[in-house]
């Protein structure tokens, strides 16, 4: 771990890196400044703009379409700033009535940035006009808050373009407005839903962010936690403890199903989060009613902890492989369940990567094929699905799914199971036999469903 020496002389509210693997850190912080660090070199870190001396800066967003220009939201000018990196030049690019809060450029569309104001006003702008036309509309986003109690910490807008989040932060004094999340459509404009259950208050740099496949809303708390909700339903998934007091950031990795948390503490925590929510009637929040979307989570492990977590599965494992041998199907498929549970982490390096999906290929081939013995022919068609998702071309796995659609009725769907098979193996005599099998057992159930017809209409 290594720190760089930023040169601002108060806290830092947003870091950055310039899109595209590049080695370069903007930041924005309270002393109204937009630093520079060049990892390569960093300590020539610079300060580019302290064009909010008497202010602050921020939230950054850089252009989609050209990696070289961000803007940063400020007060005291309550403006925006534009910045060019080649150049390293900024200027003053739009001026507000209040403070701007937060920033975010639309990704479906590059030219159309997002300003979120120390009201409860959303501007859309459009970035090739001059400062003075800037603003194409507004949209009030919490219309049932005077804007004088209300306040906009962060926004953010859907990989699709069509839609945005915004932060609202509530007041000190009342015990009604303690901040929510409202989800907008965009033209023609409308708020679709709004996230409650956290407190929004005590500090002005909560973020928010999808999470989940863009399936879940996300964001900080002055409880210490942050809060996971449903986004179409609305619906409270999980409140998680990210911070001793307040969490303040919540940024997704932009690949990875990662997250990563932060607020008060001088520490950064990273949780894991599936890139979509699953039905279950595991953990439901208070405020369901039986049945919610369920996000696993779990803390980052270093490479110790998953190689610990890998010899507990491999342990499982064979205990389901004696299962097996034993014919005692539902006592392998738990000993397999035992060994997945343990796996469901990032892995820390290549070898544990590697160990990781081996053994869930073969837990999950397992599991397949001890449901294929007791007759769930449906579980085991997901259960090889599994495989095929970690590795296309697991005969076994391809096998098993034919098999399983076959006694499903799903003859067309086993026949091409089969086709695949051959093209992996041509000369797989299990294939063959299979193939043939399904071949003849189709055609008996048309000539099945011809004779039921023809006894109708005799």
């Amino acid at each position: 771990r290594e720190s760089v020496k930023t040169g601002h002389v108060a806290n830092i509210l947003e870091t950055v890196f310039q899109p595209g693997g590049s080695d370069v850190i903007v930041t924005a912080a309270l002393d109204g400044c937009i630093g520079y660090i060049n990892l390569e070199s960093p300590d020539t870190a610079t300060i580019l703009s302290s064009l909010a001396p008497s202010g602050r800066t921020t939230k950054i967003a850089f252009q989609p379409s050209n990696h070289s220009v961000f803007l940063t939201s400020t007060s005291r000018p309550n403006s925006v700033v534009h910045t060019d990196l080649r150049t390293k030049h900024s200027h003053l690019f739009a001026e507000f009535p209040v403070s701007a809060t937060g920033i975010d450029f639309n990704p479906a569309n590059p030219h159309e940035f997002a300003v979120g104001l120390d009201d409860t006003n959303i501007r859309i702008c459009d970035i090739r006009k001059n400062s003075a036309e800037t603003v194409v509309r507004t949209i009030d986003v919490a219309p049932d808050i005077p804007d004088a109690d209300g306040h906009i910490s962060s926004i953010k807008y859907h990989e699709n373009g069509r839609e945005l989040l915004a932060c609202v932060r509530g007041e000190r004094d009342t015990d009604l407005n303690k901040g929510d999340v409202r989800r907008v459509r965009l033209e023609p404009d409308a708020v679709l839903q709004k996230y409650v259950g956290h407190r929004n208050v005590d500090t002005i740099a909560k973020e928010v962010a999808y999470v989940g496949g863009h399936n879940v809303v996300t964001t900080g708390s002055d409880c210490g936690r942050f809060f996971l909700w449903e986004k179409e339903s609305g619906a409270l998934i999980r409140a998680i403890h990210g911070d001793s007091r307040v969490v303040n950031v919540v940024a997704p990795h932009p690949m990875l199903p990662l997250i990563a948390v932060s607020g008060i503490d001088s520490t950064i925590k990273l949780f894991t989060i599936p890139p979509t929510g699953r039905r279950t009637m595991k953990d439901p929040p208070s405020t369901s009613k039986g049945f919610s979307l369920y996000v696993d989570i779990e803390p980052v492990l270093t490479v110790s902890q998953c190689l610990d977590r890998i010899n507990i599965a491999s342990e499982n494992k064979s205990l389901g492989n004696s299962r097996v041998k034993d014919k005692k199907w539902e006592e392998a498929l738990s000993g397999y369940r035992q060994a997945t549970d343990k796996l469901k982490f990032i892995a820390g390096s290549h070898l544990t990567q590697t160990s990781q999906a081996e053994l869930l290929t073969a837990c999950f081939s397992n599991m397949a094929h001890c449901c294929i013995q007791l007759k769930r022919w449906t579980t085991a068609i997901s259960y090889c699905d599994k495989v095929l998702r970690i590795d296309g071309q697991n005969i076994k796995a391809i096998y098993r799914k034919a098999l399983a659609l076959s006694e499903s009725n799903d003859h067309e769907g086993a026949l091409e199971m089969c086709k695949l098979g051959l093209k992996t193996d041509p000369n797989n005599a299990d294939f063959q036999r299979l193939e043939a099998k399904i071949h003849a057992k189709h055609a008996a159930f048309k000539k099945t469903e011809r004779d039921k017809f023809k006894g109708l209409f005799s």
